[in-house]
């Protein structure tokens, strides 16, 4: 009775019924947030043996945390947008490619490997799939002062 009613909110949450919430959230918070589903999501559909329901389930969780990335690279961008109050350009252009190419490393890496994981996948050896998302999460958390402070 009790860890059920406790485990509601994260589930809300996890299948988007309660989105308001992320909007609260600061945002090297949510990044965090974003990596960490989406690395479970990796982890759900990697993880022998393969199961359907943790395939829809991992499909869901995947696409909230793909919404999540983007609201952080957003102030990014407009802190990238205008002129200095000197006159000068705040940004380059090489600027802009590197945030839009950090944005999509993600789709760009899942879809170069993805007939090696349709090959692994149901072997323990699927489960190195989860590695440039557990990359992403120490990186996130080796951060974190850099982040709090830019964000």
């Amino acid at each position: 009775g009790n860890a059920r009613c406790r485990s509601r909110p994260m589930i809300r949450i996890i299948l988007g019924m309660d989105i308001p919430r992320f909007v609260t959230f600061q945002l090297h918070h949510q990044l965090l947030l974003a990596a960490a589903l989406s690395l479970l999501s990796t982890l759900l559909i990697a993880a022998p043996p393969v199961s359907q329901w943790r395939t829809v389930l991992a499909f869901v969780i995947g696409a909230k945390s793909q919404v999540l990335f983007v609201s952080p690279f957003l102030p990014a961008y407009s802190g990238c947008l205008g002129k200095t109050r000197a006159g000068m350009e705040r940004s380059s252009q090489l600027d802009f490619t590197l945030l839009n190419a950090a944005m999509s490393m993600g789709g760009i890496g899942g879809t170069l490997f993805s007939s090696w994981q349709v090959m692994a996948t149901g072997t323990p050896v699927a489960l190195l799939a989860a590695l440039p998302g557990a990359l992403v999460v120490a990186a996130i958390v080796g951060n974190w002062d850099r982040l709090r402070r830019a964000m």
